[in-house]
C-alpha cells in the first residue's frame, strides 16, 4: 500500500471501509489479516500526518503570536 500520496480525507474513508469489511463480511483468514495489516498500516500513516499538521499548526500560531508581541513593542518605542 503507498501511503506518500493518499490526501489525509481519502485515507480516514479507506480506514473505515476496511473497518466495515473487517467487521461485516465473511473473510477468510488469509483476507482478514491482510486487512487488519493494511488497516493498521493505514491508521499509523494518518496518526502520523495528523501529528504532523498539528506541529505544523503550533509552529504557526507560535510564529504569529511572536510577530503581535513584536508589534506591540514596536507601537509602544
Amino acid at each position: 500500500m503507498d501511503l506518500n500520496n493518499i490526501p489525509y480525507e481519502e485515507g480516514v474513508k479507506e480506514l473505515e471501509e476496511i473497518i466495515d469489511k473487517l467487521e461485516n463480511e465473511d473473510l477468510s483468514l488469509e483476507e482478514a489479516f491482510n486487512y487488519f495489516k493494511n488497516g493498521i498500516e493505514l491508521y499509523q500513516y494518518l496518526s502520523k500526518r495528523l501529528t504532523e499538521v498539528e506541529g505544523e499548526i503550533k509552529i504557526i500560531l507560535k510564529d504569529e503570536k511572536r510577530m503581535e508581541i513584536e508589534e506591540s513593542f514596536q507601537m509602544e518605542g
